[in-house]
């Protein structure tokens, strides 16, 4: 089990370190209105769409601008290779589209109805994902999981990271369960058309966690899957919605953050839910526990990242395997004479030691999460302008080097001290050698 960095998906103005995890997407888009549709950017990162559309337009919002308008200078570069992208289900050509605009010249544009679209890069090329809303569509409660990802990933939906520490918890609560993720089962029961509980001696209401946009695979005794969401359990109410849903397809998308219950007979050895579109061989289900973890034994309560052993008797033990260095200006900072970059920690400097940085003169290792910066690039300083400060260059000689548009080191420890004072420091995480 992981902990990965708290995540604040799209209240946060300015990232102070991001775009790490499996979605590529910059996602910045805040609630908004757009051609008489309202849209809802959810705390997951999806985007819920309500309302008409104006009748005589189209309208198109994008989700790595707080605004929803086209704009590519916000964005980052994707280097070459191959790329998938996918968030939506039941559009069409005359409804609404999810397109990835590839900004080549001239842009191209990949539209889906539904599923997952493919694309490739040659170059390095910037790439944004746009809904379009067709003139005259009724949006109600359309959901969007916008995500663009590498093509060897899965389609299971992760929202972008923008990537806080955890900080200030004196201790973390982890939710054990098996690869089957029911946890419990409410015999003689069944859900209704209204989402009512219905009392039925030959069912049983299987349940377990889910976490909405992503994709979960039923399995049961039933030839159509026969279920519905709740947003706590015990359920003391009707679902959500007050609806359930009957589909002879297993796997689904969860509208919300809460649980299923879906139906199979009473003490079934086939009730399983899994995580992604495969239905995997049964496996009992394990009452699900809350685990709490200490975090008073780590340096300053935070926690960049690392992994959580989760004992049989209910106990937790911590290890982490990330640490960050935060610039203030005092680091050791020397030019490169043939490249052109700073070095930050160079191979002599102490606290290097901590980390896995390799020392054999060539950029390599491992790809640290690193504050501003758009991307991982490799802009000449000679390309920079004033708005982009510095930018990684990458893992080298035992160091993190960056192109700037400063000409003296001595500029640049006066920026790294500067961004200190004003809250916002130049961080870098890197892995520990010893976690």
């Amino acid at each position: 089990m992981k902990i990965e960095p708290k995540q604040d998906l799209h209240r946060y103005d300015k990232p102070w370190i991001g775009g790490t995890g499996k979605n590529l997407l910059p996602f910045f888009l805040v609630n908004g209105i757009k051609h008489n549709v309202n849209y809802s950017v959810m705390d997951n990162g999806t985007v819920v769409f309500n309302g008409t559309a104006n009748s005589t337009a189209t309208g198109d919002v994008y989700f790595h601008t707080k605004t929803g308008v086209a704009t590519a200078t916000e964005l980052t570069a994707l280097p070459a290779g191959n790329y998938k992208f996918s968030g939506i289900s039941g559009g069409s050509t005359s409804s609404y589209r999810l397109y990835a605009a590839i900004y080549e010249d001239p842009i191209r544009y990949v539209g889906i109805n539904d599923g997952i679209g493919e694309f490739t890069l040659s170059s390095a090329t910037k790439v944004s994902l746009f809904l379009r809303l067709f003139a005259g569509t009724v949006f109600n409660n359309i959901l969007v999981s916008p995500m663009i990802y590498a093509a060897t990933e899965s389609d299971i939906f992760e929202p972008y990271e923008n990537i806080c520490p955890i900080e200030g918890w004196d201790e973390v609560e982890v939710t054990r369960t098996g690869k089957n993720l029911v946890f419990d089962e409410m015999k003689n029961s069944s859900v209704g058309n209204a989402g009512e509980i219905n009392e039925l001696s030959r069912y049983s209401l299987y349940i377990a966690p889910v976490i909405a946009g992503r994709k979960y695979t039923i399995t049961t005794d039933e030839s159509s899957a026969v279920y519905g969401f709740w947003r706590s359990y015990p359920f003391t109410t009707r679902t959500y919605n007050n609806s359930r849903t009957i589909s002879s397809n297993m796997t689904f998308t969860a509208p919300i953050t809460g649980y299923i219950g879906f139906r199979s007979t009473i003490n079934s050895t086939k009730a399983q839910l899994d995580n992604g579109t495969v239905a995997t061989s049964y496996s009992a289900p394990q009452p699900m526990q809350q685990v709490q973890v200490s975090l008073s034994s780590v340096a300053g309560g935070t926690v960049y990242g690392g992994t959580v052993t989760v004992n049989e008797d209910g106990n937790g033990t911590l290890t982490v395997d990330k640490a960050a260095h935060i610039c203030d200006g005092t680091e050791i900072v020397d030019e490169s004479s043939t490249n052109g970059y700073m070095m930050i920690g160079t191979s002599h400097n102490a606290f290097m030691a901590k980390y896995n940085i390799p020392n054999n003169g060539a950029v390599g290792g491992p790809i640290p999460i690193v504050s501003h910066y758009k991307g991982r690039t490799y802009k000449q300083s000679s390309e920079l302008n004033v708005g982009d400060s510095c930018t990684f260059y990458g893992v080298h000689q035992g160091s993190i080097g960056f192109y700037t548009i400063f000409d003296e080191t001595t500029e640049f420890k006066q920026y790294l001290t500067e961004q200190y004072q004003a809250g916002t420091p130049v961080t870098f995480i890197l892995p520990l050698t010893n976690p």
